[in-house]
């Protein structure tokens, strides 16, 4: 697992020569990851055992997240914002 985390994110940096910007967790680096409560090596569902996510720069906890979420699925139950995505509705944007 560990050269796979490394290929899929600090090899990868350096590849495409951006490892000053991406590719590890450090101070000035751009980063969006998850924290999780419980390790998912142990077991798999403890990925949804989430404490918070860094988005953005921003550090978003569970509450903030289950809010949002909650907006989100007052939107969606009402439609609200959904013309903004229909294809039929492009011309007049």
């Amino acid at each position: 697992m560990k050269a796979f985390n490394a290929a899929a994110t600090r090899d990868a940096a350096k590849w495409l020569e951006i490892e000053d910007k991406i590719g590890t967790v450090e101070e000035g680096k751009f980063a969006d990851l998850i924290l999780l409560n419980s390790n998912p090596l142990d077991d798999i569902t403890n990925t949804q055992d989430i404490a918070g996510v860094f988005f953005n720069g921003r550090w978003v906890d569970r509450a903030t997240i289950d809010s949002m979420l909650a907006e989100l699925a007052k939107k969606n139950a009402a439609n609200i914002g959904k013309d903004a995505f229909l294809w039929s509705k492009i011309g007049e944007r």
